[in-house]
């Protein structure tokens, strides 16, 4: 049988008879709110900063690159025209077939979801790294997991540094010279752009999503020169280290608030 649990439930003259410390001093007590009232305001105006440099982010990733049927896009910076030419990305990456020969270790192992290197690796035998793929800085893989965000799974881009993936995923290395990583973190990673181009070059399995090179690399994009590329990147680098930095910033004014929550109070 199923034990039975009431609800914890106080009257209301238990409730006003209930002792309680508080400053009997009024000027300490509104010196008290006062500092509550200063930190609200702070993690208020920070989160509305938040939520307005993600949505600059979300316009910015629409109206800045072409979308289906077009070959401009909406907004370009200042002396920059003309259509961006359509390319087969076996014109942008190749398939990377660089195996690790134990140059990298398990502290070089890269998260290609989330990309940092991954921390506390356990392998008991090094010789598996070997089937590992090397992704160098620049190079792209494939995350077949679907999510809301990505119906088809997506690419990824290498910004931190040479390293090493799992064999499971594909890696393609960039081919030009002029080849922005800052851009094609962004362009790549785009489901406004890449959602069509993923569901006609991959295969559908449980929970995830299968990527057919051969089709991929015949599948075709639209880029831009490398000058415009360059002032791409850089815009969204910089809106990502606000957007970093505003993150930050909250989760240390919350910090400050539970700690004088834990300090101020008897």
């Amino acid at each position: 049988c199923g034990a039975r649990f009431d609800r914890l439930s106080i009257s209301d003259d238990k409730f006003v008879k209930m002792p309680i410390i508080h400053p009997n001093n009024t000027k300490e007590q509104n010196q008290i709110c006062k500092v509550f009232e200063n930190l609200d305001d702070l993690i208020e105006e920070s989160t509305l900063r938040l939520v307005s440099l993600k949505r600059i982010k979300a316009a910015s990733l629409q109206s800045m690159f072409p979308q289906e049927g077009e070959t401009v896009p909406k907004v370009r910076f200042k002396g920059f025209e003309g259509e961006w030419e359509e390319k087969s990305f076996s014109a942008l990456y190749k398939k990377s077939i660089i195996k690790n020969d134990l140059t990298f270790g398990t502290d070089k192992i890269i998260s290609v979801a989330n990309m940092y290197y991954l921390t506390n690796v356990n392998v008991s035998d090094l010789e598996y790294l070997k089937t590992y793929n090397i992704m160098k800085l620049g190079d792209i893989a494939f995350e077949g997991n679907k999510s809301k965000r990505f119906s088809h799974g997506r690419f990824v881009e290498n910004t931190i540094g040479d390293g090493i993936v799992s064999h499971v995923f594909v890696v393609f290395h960039p081919i030009s010279a002029e080849h922005d990583i800052n851009y094609w973190k962004y362009a790549i990673n785009n489901e406004n752009i890449m959602r069509n181009v993923l569901i006609r070059c991959t295969k559908s399995s449980t929970m995830m999503t299968d990527l057919v090179v051969d089709d991929f690399l015949k599948e075709t994009i639209l880029v831009p020169s490398y000058a415009e590329q360059q002032k791409i990147g850089a815009y969204f680098r910089n809106l990502d280290q606000q957007i970093s930095l505003q993150t930050q910033r909250l989760e240390k004014l919350k910090q400050i608030k539970a700690a004088c929550l834990d300090k101020m109070f008897v």
